[in-house]
C-alpha cells in the first residue's frame, strides 16, 4: 500500500458531526476571510477528550472550500494538529490512526464544504486516536498533554492558511 502524504504533513481525521456540549473555541486570527478555533470537549458517542478544530467564514461572501478527501476510511482533511512543548524543538506533528487505515488510491475525490457567511464547518479528532512520533516511537498525544504539551492545528490549501492559537491540556 503506498500512502501519500501531501508536503504540509496531512492530518488524517474522522470528522464527527454529533452533538456535543463545547464551550466556545479559542480563535486564531482572521486571514483570507477564514479563522480557526480549537477547543477541547467529549462527543456523546465517544469516550474520553476530544479536540474540536472551528473553520469559520468571516466573510460577506459565500466560500466553497475543499477541505481534503474522500477515502477508502473516510475523510482524510487537510488539518494538521501539532503537540506543541516548552522547548521550540518540542513539536511533534499528531496522526489519526482511522485514517491511517485508508487504501491508497491513484485518483482520490476532492471533499468540499459551501459555507455561508458567519457558518462554521467543525473537524472533531479523539485524543485517544491521535499519535505522535517522538524518537522514532509512536506516542499517543494523551502522554504528551500529560506532560504538559498544548495543542495547536493549521489548516493549509493553495487558497487558505491559517492557524488557531495553541490550546492548554485538559487536566494539567
Amino acid at each position: 500500500m503506498t500512502l501519500r502524504l501531501p508536503l504540509l504533513f496531512t492530518l488524517f481525521c474522522l470528522c464527527f458531526s454529533t452533538a456535543s456540549a463545547f464551550g466556545a473555541p479559542s480563535w486564531g486570527r482572521a486571514q483570507n476571510d477564514m479563522q480557526l478555533g480549537i477547543e477541547w470537549g467529549s462527543e456523546s458517542n465517544q469516550s474520553g477528550s476530544v479536540v474540536r478544530i472551528s473553520m469559520k467564514n468571516v466573510g460577506s461572501h459565500k466560500r466553497e472550500i475543499t477541505i481534503g478527501i474522500d477515502g477508502s476510511a473516510g475523510p482524510v482533511y487537510d488539518v494538521k494538529i501539532v503537540a506543541v512543548g516548552s522547548h521550540e524543538m518540542d513539536e511533534y506533528v499528531a496522526f489519526d490512526l482511522n485514517a491511517l487505515k485508508m487504501e491508497g488510491t491513484p485518483f482520490p475525490l476532492s471533499k468540499s464544504v459551501i459555507l455561508e457567511p458567519g457558518a462554521t464547518y467543525v473537524f472533531a479528532y479523539p485524543v485517544r486516536q491521535l499519535i505522535c512520533v517522538v524518537d522514532r516511537k509512536d506516542t499517543p498525544l494523551e502522554d504528551l498533554l500529560k506532560q504538559g504539551y498544548s495543542v495547536r492545528a493549521s489548516f493549509e490549501t493553495v487558497v487558505i492558511q491559517d492557524q488557531t492559537p495553541e490550546l492548554a491540556p485538559i487536566n494539567k
